[in-house]
């Protein structure tokens, strides 16, 4: 994930969704816009811990 149009590529419609719902649990994250590729293999569980980024250190 990042912030601002740096990334090209693609992302599955899960995925796109359940960063929408998971960005609703950090509030670093509100009224934000961000950006979201796929990449490489995908894990069995996604850790958005690490992934969302802390966007009060932008």
């Amino acid at each position: 994930m990042a912030k601002g149009d740096t990334l090209g590529g693609e992302a599955s419609r899960i995925d796109v969704a359940a960063a929408c719902v998971e960005s609703l649990f950090y509030p670093s994250s509100n009224g934000q816009v961000f950006e979201l590729v796929n990449q490489g293999k995908r894990p069995a569980v996604i850790d958005w811990q690490s992934v969302i980024p802390d966007f009060t250190q932008s």
